[in-house]
């Protein structure tokens, strides 16, 4: 089986924003964000979608979303957030390697500052 890009990223093959990792995931910045602060939680292993997932695992994803939403609010001043997976290409999936978005939403105020700013900016503003 050919490499995704997600585990090329998991592997070191390819460079990445990561935020955090354990043995069971990682936290990256989408490169492609629907708003400022977009994150991605990446099973390491490799299934095609969440209902493939082991229920340890999909524990370990939630519980990092929990973690991704504060470092959101806290450091972004994010006012909500959308946890969002696609499954199957007719639902947008084009990466076929379960994978979570937790996308921050803002008030207009903060939104606007933060777009002025590159995935890199904000990721090290989230790292800080």
């Amino acid at each position: 089986m050919e490499k995704d890009v997600f585990l090329k990223i998991i592997n070191g093959e390819i460079e990445s924003l990561k935020l955090f990792e354990n043995k069971l995931l990682i936290a990256i910045m989408d490169i492609y964000p629907f708003n400022p602060g977009h994150i991605l939680v990446i099973p390491k292993i490799r299934k095609e979608n969440i209902y493939q997932e082991k229920d340890n695992t999909i524990i370990a994803l939630f519980k990092a979303a929990e973690k991704v939403r504060k470092l959101q609010e806290e450091k972004l001043k994010a006012k909500g957030t959308k946890i969002l997976f696609n499954n199957g290409a007719f639902a947008g999936q084009k990466v076929f390697h379960t994978h979570m978005h937790i996308i921050p939403f803002y008030d207009g105020k903060t939104a606007a500052k933060l777009s002025k700013n590159s995935v890199e900016e904000i990721y090290q503003m989230i790292k800080s």
